[in-house]
């Protein structure tokens, strides 16, 4: 037997050990599964994975007939890059690359093994898909941010075994690097959401790239004269050791100001998603094309973290000139250990490769002994079925969302139905409610209320059609969108609590805060000032900014205000009024709530406004009540009228701690509620300057005049005033323009433990809520993501066109029209999905699960996402699996033959 042990190069994105035996794969995986730190940031050796693959294979690291090293030695790594150097003399100072793989290796003694082979990483990103392709002769491209000095490479495979190099792109023509420069500059993390940048490509319509790209008859070229321009600018600073990215000073002078993260998505960030995704698209078929134009081969291998990319996958499979395209699960780095493990078997034996890999199933299994030893140590309820598939098929069909932890894990990016959390995809709400549900997006405490159309309301009494307030970041101004999910479920954990005398918020450690981050108080600070987005565990203890106030509230102008009519005697004289100018309305009804009341004595309809002989504001209101169409006499401290259709409307508002201000008057314009609001200041009110405050022994009154305040651009907050039994309680609302954020300092942050329901919406943009707590308004945030099918192989074609099978949810494929009702929530925007195909005989139980699920519904596809939290990787043990289920809210999790219920 021949062992040949491969591991991606010490200086991989994504650190990882594969192991082939007589030319078969038997195990692969991925160190972040293990350390927990996703793609291992920090720990470059796969010390764990190399362990676990000579325990699954049973043997020890003597027994090892050869080890591939899926990047180039030092010295191979300095030779390239000086050849390089000297054909670009721009990238002389790129000395430090080499110099970094040389001193990491030296810190690890595995690297003096005899046995060591190194291959360079674009040649091990080309074995990693022809050799275990099945196909005998194919063309292969190979793309990612870079190699040794290579960042795109075309290739032919012949024979099953021999590989020939046809050409290589250098460094400064990485697609894979402009792309992730495009991610960064999106506000996304590079080399990890590129995914999404895919994703929001679909909504936007591409830009000019013409200072970034050109086709060429043999390829591209990104050295345009622009991008050379912008380098040169930036020598001196290079050659003093600044890590520069060329493509992003570029993206900044074509596309204007870079997204902050977090911050809203614009129109804009649609469209330069949009145009990497074209680039990438166009730069694929050219290369395919030259390929073809030179071998006539119709198969296509295809490598690197840019292979990942399922919508440009999919339009190259619709070329006439290709056929067939193969894309093995871990395209990126960590699948460079598998084409080093290959490449040595070859070298050792001479023979081609007959394996195909046909799933993704090469990590750790566990068994339903070790799996109960875990379940143990808990205190959670579970069950053992011996069906467990058609037991979880009848869960999601009720709505329930699954853990499904089960086999062998997968190498690679995507939860392929052994590390997944499944969903039915054919309820509309799902993506949402998984979302927010069990993806951790942010939430709210039961005590928080949210301001809609219909006035200040709390989280659990708003409808699922709620219209609710918004705030656009990029002009601060109020508007009101109709929420998509209303989401409620059980928290029971750490809460993180912001509270001063102006703020007060109780939010999930990942809810997304409003916010801008104080680095220094020093005027001359370089450090930025801007609002974006921040979870709110990473703001805890730290100086903060938080919005309270917004710049701009359109509203409706009305012209007259309309005096509902009375029944009246059929013989009576009395007159009734029809309209009165709204202006002169808004200025009386501010009088008249708060100092005015109505009374019925003997037949006479009497309406009050007190004021004393000596109040400033007397011949204000004077003034404005000769205005009105009735006779108004002064009495007593009052002025008085006596007219039954004024009465007959004045009445609804009660006695003092029942007045309000009638809704439709609340969407008035800001010109039209700052007349209403300065006449109650007039009466119950006290200004100084931007500031003022208002009283009143109305609750709903109060809250009206929060909403009137929060349109007019004043920062507010209410305090309640307890008084003595026989006397109502005041609510104070204290008012403030000049200021309209509150500071949060390091001591007015603090974790505190809950438990009870937490809530929270989806809006279609901007994702700033206006909220409040004990009365306390903030503006503050929350977000989106598509999910992705799984499908039997068989009805593919029935509901995706041009319909392959892809077992590893690397191609992207346009749902049919009449289906795209049947599965709304693994639909994306643009009508495409990015389907799992499942085959009995690769995976039996997860089948078995969509089968049953299409027998009960008449739609065998489930919605399968990755069971993980927020930024961790993958579960693979038991253990990693509770865990993420106490955390993540889950309504089951099938582990093994276990049902274990939240």
């Amino acid at each position: 037997m021949v062992y040949t042990l491969g591991i991606s190069g010490i200086n991989s994105e994504n650190p990882a050990a594969a192991l082939v035996k007589d030319g078969t794969l038997i195990a692969a995986v991925e160190e972040e599964r293990f350390n927990r730190i996703k793609h291992s940031k920090g720990f470059p050796f796969p010390q764990k994975s190399i362990r676990y693959c000579l325990e699954h294979a049973e043997i020890k690291f003597s027994e090892l007939d050869s080890i591939g090293v899926g990047w180039g030695s030092p010295v191979q790594h300095f030779k390239r890059e000086l050849l390089l150097a000297l054909r670009r003399p721009i990238l002389l100072p790129n000395y430090k690359s080499w110099v970094s793989v040389y001193k990491k290796e030296k810190q690890y003694p595995f690297f003096r093994d005899r046995r060591i082979s190194y291959h360079l990483h674009h040649l091990s990103h080309a074995s990693s898909a022809f050799h275990v392709s099945g196909f005998k002769k194919a063309n292969i491209i190979t793309m990612d941010g870079r190699g040794e000095t290579t960042s795109t490479m075309l290739a032919v495979g012949l024979d099953s075994r021999d590989i020939r190099v046809l050409k290589e792109f250098s460094l400064l023509n990485s697609i894979g690097a402009l792309y992730e420069s495009f991610t960064d500059y999106l506000g996304f993390t590079r080399h990890s959401h590129e995914g999404k940048v895919m994703g929001l490509a679909s909504y936007g319509e591409p830009l000019n790239y013409d200072s970034i790209m050109k086709l060429k008859n043999q390829g591209y070229s990104l050295e345009t004269l622009d991008r050379y321009l912008h380098m040169l600018r930036r020598v001196k600073r290079k050659l003093q050791g600044e890590k520069l990215d060329s493509f992003k000073a570029l993206l900044k002078k074509t596309y204007g100001p870079l997204r902050k993260k977090d911050a809203p998505i614009t129109k804009k960030h649609q469209d330069v998603a949009a145009t990497i995704q074209v680039i990438q698209e166009r730069v694929v078929a050219r290369l395919a094309e030259v390929l073809y134009d030179k071998t006539g081969i119709k198969n296509f291998c295809l490598a690197g973290g840019s292979s990942l990319n399922c919508v440009s996958n999919g339009k190259l499979l619709e070329s006439e000139f290709v056929k067939e395209i193969y894309v093995q699960p871990a395209s990126s780095d960590s699948g460079t250990a598998i084409g080093a493990a290959y490449l040595e078997w070859i070298k050792l034996s001479g023979k081609p490769s007959n394996f195909k890999m046909e799933h993704a199933y090469w990590g750790p299994e566990f068994t339903n002994e070790q799996i109960l030893e875990e379940l143990k140590k808990t205190k959670l309820k579970y069950r053992y079925y011996k069906d467990i598939s058609g037991t979880v098929a009848e869960l999601i069909n009720k709505g329930k969302i699954i853990g499904w932890f089960q086999g062998r894990m997968e190498i690679g990016p995507r939860a392929l139905g052994n590390r997944s959390i499944l969903a039915n995809p054919t309820d509309r709400k799902m993506k949402d409610k998984v979302n927010l549900q069990v993806k951790h997006r942010e939430c709210y405490d039961e005590k928080t209320e949210i301001l809609t159309q219909g006035g200040w309301k709390k989280f659990k009494d708003i409808s699922d059609n709620e219209i609710v307030a918004t705030l656009n970041p990029k002009n601060n101004k109020l508007g009101y969108q109709k929420i998509l999910k209303k989401v409620k479920y059980k928290y029971n954990g750490k809460m993180v609590r912001f509270k001063n005398k102006r703020i007060d918020l109780l939010v999930t450690p990942n809810h997304r805060i409003w916010a801008k981050k104080i680095f220094n108080h020093q005027k001359d600070s370089s450090y930025p000032r801007y609002f974006e987005f921040r979870n709110a565990i990473d703001l805890l203890r730290k100086e903060h900014l938080q919005i309270k106030a917004i710049e701009k509230w359109k509203g409706i102008e009305e012209k007259y205000f309309v005096l509902p009519k009375i029944k009246i005697e059929k013989y009576s004289h009395l007159s009734q009024i029809h309209k009165i100018p709204m202006d002169l309305w808004l200025e009386f009804l501010g009088y008249y709530l708060s100092e005015g009341c109505v009374c019925y004595d003997k037949g006479h309809h009497t309406i009050l406004i007190s004021q004393g002989k000596k109040s400033r504001h007397l011949g204000k209101i004077q003034n404005c009540l000769n205005k009105l169409p009735y006779k108004w006499h002064y009495n007593v401290k009052s002025f008085r009228t006596s007219n039954k259709q004024l009465y007959g409307y004045l009445k609804q508002f009660g006695k003092c701690e029942g007045k309000f201000i009638p809704r439709e008057l609340l969407d008035l314009s800001e010109r039209q509620l700052t007349i209403l609001f300065e006449a109650l200041m007039c009466g119950d009110g006290y200004k100084r300057g931007k500031q003022c405050k208002y009283y009143t022994t109305s609750k709903e009154l109060a809250e009206n005049v929060q909403e009137i305040c929060l349109k007019l651009g004043y920062s507010i907050y209410t305090s309640k005033e307890i008084r003595a039994p026989k006397r109502k309680n005041l609510y104070v609302i204290r008012a403030n323009k000049g200021s309209k954020t509150s500071w949060v300092r390091k001591n007015q942050s603090n974790i505190e433990d809950y438990s009870g329901y937490v809530y929270c919406v989806s809006v279609p943009k901007y994702h700033i809520l206006c909220v409040k707590r004990n009365e306390k308004v903030v503006f503050s945030g929350n977000s989106w993501r598509p999910f992705a099918p799984s499908a039997l192989l068989e009805v593919a074609d029935e509901y995706f066109e041009n319909a392959r099978h892809d077992p590893f949810m690397i191609l992207s494929f346009n749902v049919k029209k009449e289906k795209q009702k049947d599965i709304p929530a693994v639909v994306h925007v643009d009508g495409t999905t990015r389907p799992q195909t499942v085959r009995k005989k690769d995976n039996e139980r997860y089948y078995k699960l969509i089968k049953d699920f299409g027998d009960i519904t008449g739609i065998p596809v489930v919605l399968n996402t990755s069971f993980n939290d927020k930024e961790e990787p993958l579960v693979c043990s038991p253990l990693d699996a509770i865990n993420c289920f106490k955390r993540t809210n889950l309504d089951y999790l099938a582990i093994g033959n276990y049902l274990v219920e939240n």
